[in-house]
């Protein structure tokens, strides 16, 4: 197991810390962290090459696509760019968020129209050697949102890989540890995300209202109400052998918050994780 955090954080920490983005990135590094996930539109050839002399690997590039809404070749051309951007920083899997229902849509429908372009993005990015994963995302206009809707989109895409989060299902009422028993056979990665009721970690404006209407804000990992430890202990007796991401945006001090997730971490994966 080895241990990577949002990009995004380390960029945002070191603006909050008045740091300079080598000095971050170095800092993320001396914390443990061994690879970044990266926003497609962050891979600047010059981050590449600061990531590349930090030791930092880009270990996943995400994007936000509209499958069900436009194009073939709009989509294709977007696949394309993202596919790209993970090849050009050596990233061997992307997270495709697949797009958003619109008010009134049907999402089962919109689930079938999407399959198509995700069985060709599956398809295209093999030819890389590269994995094309989805995730349980926290927003119920997402047709992955919870454990189902992930469900119902492994089912239909062969090759098509689970990225666990285990702070979403939060969002959706749903218990991680039951969902984790059900995605198990997909799950290829993990984002390490934890969730508080408290506003402690929180910047103005973090707060998520989960489906029930009660407010949750972010959490360095160990520090909220998410099993994390109990999860990511399952995950190691599985047998995972991969990347645990940190994540929680919208931490008022990111630096902080990845010094302690690290520090979790490593209290309960011991000797899994490299020194």
């Amino acid at each position: 197991m080895l241990l990577s955090v949002f990009l995004a954080h380390v960029l945002e920490g070191a603006a909050q810390q008045g740091m300079d983005e080598t000095a971050a990135l170095q800092a993320a590094r001396e914390m443990g962290y061994r690879g970044v996930e990266c926003a497609m539109g962050q891979l600047t050839p010059e981050r590449i090459a600061r990531l590349q002399a930090c030791g930092l690997q880009a270990v996943s590039v995400y994007a936000v696509h509209e499958l069900g809404h436009q194009t073939a070749d709009e989509n294709r051309r977007q696949v394309q760019a993202h596919l790209d951007a993970a090849q050009a920083v050596g990233a061997k899997r992307v997270l495709c968020v697949p797009g958003f229902a619109r008010q009134g849509e049907d999402m089962n429908a919109l689930r079938q129209v999407i399959i198509g372009p995700l069985r060709e993005m599956v398809a295209q990015a093999g030819e890389r050697g590269i994995t094309v994963g989805v995730e349980d995302y926290d927003l119920t206009a997402s047709p992955c949102a919870g454990c189902d809707g992930v469900m119902a989109l492994l089912n239909a895409v062969p090759g098509l890989e689970c990225v666990f989060d285990t702070g979403n299902f939060a969002y959706m009422l749903e218990d991680a540890e039951a969902a984790y028993r059900r995605l198990r056979p997909w799950v290829r990665h993990v984002h390490l995300k934890d969730r508080r009721r408290d506003a402690a970690f929180g910047a103005p404006g973090s707060a998520l209202a989960d489906v029930g209407g009660k407010l949750m804000y972010p959490s360095p990992i160990g520090e909220g109400e998410v099993p994390v430890e109990r999860l990511v202990k399952q995950l190691a007796r599985d047998g995972y052998e991969g990347f645990l991401s940190v994540e929680h945006f919208g931490a008022a001090d990111q630096m902080t918050a990845m010094r302690l997730s690290a520090a979790h971490l490593r209290d309960w994966l011991g000797n899994r994780l490299p020194g």
